[in-house]
């Protein structure tokens, strides 16, 4: 026997342990990675869950945006008006009156009572006209609803003149709104 063959041996034994740690580690390194990657796919999987979600609320949250924006436009005109203060409403009707050329029309204006309610003031008033044809009455109805002032016709009695069959006898409640 040979004294240096025994160590060759302990060699390739060496070298043979030396080739299976490396393959182990090769292994833990795999096994690690793949881990790693399977972590990685469920986070990103959460991600896209949670896109998802997001681009839900954000295009819900974009249609109420614009939902928004049309009530606020349809209430503007309103909101407007509502901040604008009344001297009295006589003499705003008989102001819209004069402008819309039917002052002589008028027959009375009578104001009918004052009342405060849920942080609002409304002044009432009764207005006769005597003689309007329909395209008058309809003139004096748009100025109303478009008046800078929040007015509103609360009552309106319409009947057609003795005299004449195109002219009308109209009695308009009108009411005009402030906060207080």
């Amino acid at each position: 026997m040979n004294p240096v063959r025994p160590l060759r041996s302990i060699g390739a034994i060496k070298k043979g342990l030396t080739g299976v740690k490396l393959r182990h580690s090769y292994m833990i390194f795999l096994s690690i990675l793949v881990c790693a990657l399977i972590v990685v796919a469920v986070f990103v999987k959460a991600l896209a869950k949670q896109e998802k979600k997001l681009k839900c609320q954000r295009n819900e949250m974009i249609s109420l945006r614009d939902e928004y924006g049309v009530i606020n436009a349809r209430l503007f005109p309103i909101e407007s008006r509502r901040n604008t203060k009344i001297e009295s409403l006589s003499s705003t009707i008989e102001d819209m009156a004069t402008s819309l050329g039917i002052k002589p029309k008028v027959k009375a204006i009578k104001t009918l009572e004052k009342r405060s309610w849920l942080g609002l003031n409304r002044e009432d008033a009764e207005v006769s006209f005597a003689g309007l044809n329909m395209n008058e009455l309809v003139n004096l109805l748009y100025t109303i609803e478009n008046e800078a002032y929040p007015l509103a016709i609360r009552k309106a009695h319409l009947e057609t003149s003795f005299e004449s069959p195109d002219s009308l006898n109209t009695a308009l409640v009108i009411s005009a709104f402030s906060q207080e």
